[in-house]
Order: structure tokens, then C-alpha cells, then sequence
């Protein structure tokens, strides 16, 4: 069995700040509120970034 990569939800709210761009560089937002990295929740679904299921969600 091998590892599945996430790619998370990225939340860009008014409270965002700078820290969390340090780690998702990769992400269009110049501030980051919340990084969602497991998760099911109709807002904010975890993206599958790696192997046969790459592009579907978790859910």
C-alpha cells in the first residue's frame, strides 16, 4: 500500500495572516486563515494529489 498525498483546503479569511504561507507556498493566496489538511466538510474538501485517484476528494 502506498501514501496518499492530500492537497488541503486553503482558507483565505479577513483574520488570515502570513505564517501558513511559509509552509503552502504553492498557494495564490497572499494570506492564510486556515489550512484544512484532512478533511470531509462540504466547504473545504481535501483533494487527493497523488496516484490513481489524484483530482477526486475524500468524500
Amino acid at each position: 500500500m502506498s501514501l496518499v498525498k492530500l492537497k488541503p483546503a486553503i482558507k483565505n479569511y479577513i483574520w488570515g495572516g502570513t505564517k501558513l504561507k511559509k509552509i503552502y507556498k504553492d498557494c495564490d493566496f497572499d494570506k492564510i486563515a486556515e489550512a484544512w489538511v484532512l478533511s470531509f466538510h462540504d466547504d473545504g474538501l481535501s483533494i487527493i494529489d497523488s496516484g490513481l485517484n489524484k483530482g477526486k476528494s475524500l468524500k
